[in-house]
This record gives structure tokens, C-alpha cells and sequence, in this order.
């Protein structure tokens, strides 16, 4: 009996070790990429709470060291992933440029869930949602006196004139597959990534990996040329939206 106790309390207390807390810092540059601290732009601090589970939450910070989110997650030491395949999990904050808390969303499995509250720049209360599987179920909305006013939707994707089938009749009219990989029979399919910003705009337009430079720089000039975009929104406010746009090269 003495012995089974023994085994239990060492393996309660090598759990408690492997599954302590941890903290990762990284600097990120205007695209979203890791850099050093000297280009960064954002700096964020990756708290783990369990390192067995991954369950933790990231604060981003502006260079000022101003906390510009902090966002809880049930999976961070998913290996060899970005932040944007992590879920979140939990309460998500989002605070303006003066730091006063702007926005509380509620996630669960990566799904808006609970309830979704915004505030004005006074922290007057600007919304009340409740979500349910990232489903709106019912929600008010008021105006910086405090009365209520017409509801409207707190995120609005944006949208490409002529919707997704426009895009992709965009890209086969303008792509122009690279001669020669064409003819050495190289095949490849490349994600690019950008910023639609909250003027409509496009910008930080980047490939990640590619087979060959060709492939990425004919990708990126593709998406340059697409103009027509109208931008998203969140809480009635125009705001930068990442995309990421899949573009394949396929010999025929």
C-alpha cells in the first residue's frame, strides 16, 4: 500500500513539473513574420499555463509596451503552427489606443460563444451580443447616451467585387505561368498572404514558400492588381482584415 501511495504522489508531483508554466517573447514585424526587436512592430508574450495541454493566452504588446489584446487558447504548443492555427478558448480583450478596454469577445473550440461586449473610447457601453457556435442569437446596441438603437452586425467579412467567383476569374486572366518552370514541368500551389486594409486597400502582400521565386513573385504581382475591395468592418468601424488567397500552378 505505502508503495502505491509513493508511485501516486511522484507521479502527481512529475505532472505538476512537466505541465508547470512557461513564458515565450517574440517580435513581429509589420507582416506578421517573427523579426528581431530592433524591426518589430508588436511583441507578444506567449503565457503557457499547462505546457502539457497547451491551454494559455497570448498579450500583444505595441513597441511602446502599450497591451494592445489578450486572448486565452486551448492549443499553443501545436507544433510547427502559427498563432492563426491556434484556438481560441475563453475571454478574448481588445483595448484602444489610449488602453481602455474596447472589446470582450467569448470563444469556445475557435467559435464565438457567451456573451460579446463593446465599449466606447469613454467606456460607455456600445453593445451587448450573445453568440452561440459562433451564431449570433440575440444582442443590443446603444449610442453613447446609453439608449438603444438598431442592432447591427459586429463583424462584416470584406468583399471583393463580384464576390469569390470574381476573384478566382481574376486570377485565371492575369496569372502568367513562369515559361520556364512551365516547360521543366513544375507543378505549385502557394498561399498569399495580405492585409485588406480599412481604406479597401491592398497591403504587406507576401508568400511564405514557394518551389520557386518565380512562382511567388508571379502570385504576388496577380494579387496587386486586385482593386475593388470593399473593406471589412468590426463594431460599425472599418478595420484591417488579413486574407490569405490560395493560387495553383499546374502544368496542363
Amino acid at each position: 500500500m505505502k508503495k502505491i501511495l509513493l508511485l501516486s504522489v511522484s507521479f502527481f508531483i512529475m505532472s505538476n513539473i512537466f505541465a508547470q508554466q512557461k513564458i515565450e517573447k517574440y517580435y513581429f514585424d509589420a507582416f506578421g513574420a517573427k523579426t528581431d526587436s530592433e524591426n518589430a512592430v508588436t511583441i507578444s508574450h506567449y503565457i503557457f499555463s499547462d505546457t502539457l495541454t497547451g491551454s494559455g493566452k497570448s498579450k500583444k504588446f505595441d513597441k511602446s509596451g502599450k497591451l494592445i489584446s489578450e486572448t486565452n487558447y486551448s492549443n499553443m504548443n501545436k507544433k510547427n503552427s502559427s498563432i492563426e492555427l491556434w484556438t481560441r478558448h475563453g475571454t478574448s480583450k481588445i483595448f484602444n489606443a489610449s488602453g481602455y478596454l474596447q472589446i470582450i469577445e467569448n470563444y469556445k473550440d475557435d467559435k464565438l460563444d457567451g456573451e460579446l461586449i463593446t465599449y466606447y473610447n469613454d467606456k460607455t457601453v456600445k453593445r451587448k451580443d450573445i453568440f452561440k457556435n459562433n451564431t449570433f442569437v440575440e444582442g443590443h446596441c446603444f449610442d453613447e447616451k446609453g439608449n438603444e438603437i438598431e442592432h447591427f452586425n459586429y463583424f462584416i467579412q470584406p468583399e471583393y467585387e463580384g464576390g469569390v467567383n470574381a476573384i478566382y476569374s481574376h486570377i485565371r486572366k492575369q496569372i502568367r505561368y513562369p515559361e520556364i518552370l512551365q516547360q521543366q514541368g513544375i507543378s505549385d500551389k502557394v498561399y498569399v498572404r495580405f492585409t485588406i486594409s480599412k481604406e479597401g486597400g491592398l497591403k504587406n502582400i507576401s508568400v511564405n514558400k514557394s518551389k520557386s521565386k518565380l512562382f511567388k513573385e508571379e502570385a504576388i504581382r496577380v494579387v496587386r492588381l486586385m482593386k475593388n475591395w470593399k473593406p471589412g468592418s468590426r463594431d460599425g468601424e472599418n478595420i484591417d482584415v488579413k486574407y490569405i488567397l490560395p493560387i495553383s500552378f499546374k502544368v496542363q
